[in-house]
């Protein structure tokens, strides 16, 4: 509820969508052909039909949606907005739904999976490297993996978005490595800004939610 408090203040209309499954109030019904594992990165990763974030982008898809219907919204002034996995989905969001007006993603999770997979020292990225360590030693199913992985990494998703973008990135962060968030950033054609926090890894710069508001506060 915080982390809303300072848009309320603004006067804005605020939804918090909880991440399905990933929270006691949010389950997950879905039954994933590969079974489970730790984590939610390698749910259903060798069929992007059956892939964990196909229904979570939905969701955002139909969040969005649900809002633009509220008599109290206004449908043109919509912004999506989140951080590591919230920032991935602003993205997603705003690539999905043409009436998104503005999205602001931090340090965004879910960008050039490859490199991201190849460089990332903790955090959710570890879950693939470990599909293969445990499940795939001998990298059978790469290409499937990674095709599966390509419907739904930012870079592929960040050219459809038509609504202004704010995004940020820390240069130390060991969970989204920062060249994967650049790689999405350029991918952009939309009006963009990007804020880099060279001193930061994943997230902590408070000051950056003074950028948030007057970004949200320009339209």
């Amino acid at each position: 509820v915080g982390a809303a408090l300072k848009y309320a203040i603004m006067g804005r209309s605020v939804l918090m969508v909880e991440v399905r499954g990933q929270d006691i109030a949010s389950p997950d019904l879905q039954r994933y052909p590969n079974g489970a594992a730790s984590g939610w990165m390698t749910l259903g990763i060798l069929d992007p039909a059956s892939y964990y974030y196909r229904n979570v982008f939905m969701d955002c898809v139909r969040a969005v949606e649900f809002v633009r219907s509220l008599p109290e919204t206004d449908p043109d002034r919509i912004a999506v907005e989140g951080g590591s996995q919230g920032g991935a989905l602003a993205i997603a969001a705003g690539a999905l739904n043409p009436h998104v007006a503005q999205v602001l993603s931090d340090v965004p999770y879910l960008c050039h999976f490859r490199r991201a997979v190849a460089l990332s020292t903790e955090g959710p990225y570890n879950e693939i490297y470990h599909y293969f360590k445990v499940h795939d030693q001998l990298h059978a199913t790469e290409n499937t993996v990674y095709g599966t992985l390509s419907y739904f990494d930012c870079c592929n998703l960040a050219p459809r978005i038509r609504a202004k973008v704010l995004m940020s990135v820390g240069l130390e962060d060991t969970i989204c490595p920062p060249s994967t968030i650049f790689a999405a950033f350029n991918r952009i054609k939309a009006p963009k800004e990007l804020r880099v926090y060279p001193e930061f890894a994943h997230g902590g710069f408070w000051m950056h939610d003074e950028e948030k508001i007057a970004f949200l506060a320009k339209g």
